[in-house]
């Protein structure tokens, strides 16, 4: 049961991405996952990277930016978690807060949701990407 929730999360978080950025421009990091996380992400059309075993959020991030040499290839990053899903206005409104010359990140708000199937559990719905989420561009520390 477990395994397949952690399906359905990453599916979903994968939907939501797809509607505001490009597939090609999509990567996902399965640290130490036991579902089918990668699977599912390259069924998406989305790049996957798998580390085995679990590093940590901070290393799996890092290896993730390295592996497909990101830093080099874009201004900016959006960085979320399994179960973040983006509002569909979310570019649209963070993306010009980078207009200002002293900003180098900028993070959402994390509304919580309860599941339909997890009776009183709670599961993060990141309303504007979360605490998970740091957009970062390397524009103004140089």
């Amino acid at each position: 049961m477990a395994a397949r929730h952690e399906e359905l999360v990453i599916a979903e978080t994968i939907a939501s991405a797809k509607v505001l950025i490009l597939t090609s421009n999509l990567h996902v990091v399965s640290d130490g996952s036991t579902g089918a996380t990668s699977l599912i992400a390259e069924a998406e059309g989305v790049n996957c990277l798998e580390l085995h075993p679990n590093r940590g959020k901070a290393s799996a991030h890092a290896a993730g930016i390295g592996y497909y040499a990101l830093a080099s290839i874009y201004e900016g990053m959006l960085l979320l978690d399994a179960d973040t899903r983006l509002m569909p206005d979310y570019v649209k409104t963070k993306l010009p807060r980078f207009a200002a010359s002293d900003v180098v990140a900028v993070a959402g708000r994390a509304k919580s949701l309860p599941a339909a199937d997890a009776g009183n559990q709670w599961v993060g719905f990141c309303s504007h990407a979360g605490s998970a989420l740091n957009s970062i561009t390397q524009r103004d520390r140089e």
